[in-house]
């Protein structure tokens, strides 16, 4: 797991950040701990998902009206 998440990038995160953060610890193969720590590492102190999917939800309101 160590040689994982060593290799990860902050690119490879971000492509996931519309996931709950164990979802996409899980689509990545490590435990949530793991992705925090990597997160944390990379100057990020919160998984991005409930503000990406606010964006989501805001742009889509904004369609409609």
């Amino acid at each position: 797991q160590r040689e994982r998440t060593g290799k990860l990038k902050m690119s490879d995160l971000a492509q996931h950040f519309h996931l709950p953060i164990n979802a996409a610890a899980k689509e990545l193969g490590i435990c949530p701990t793991v992705l925090k720590k990597i997160c944390r590492r990379n100057g990020m102190r919160r998984w991005p998902h409930r503000k990406v999917s606010d964006v989501i939800t805001s742009s889509r309101w904004q369609h409609w009206f």
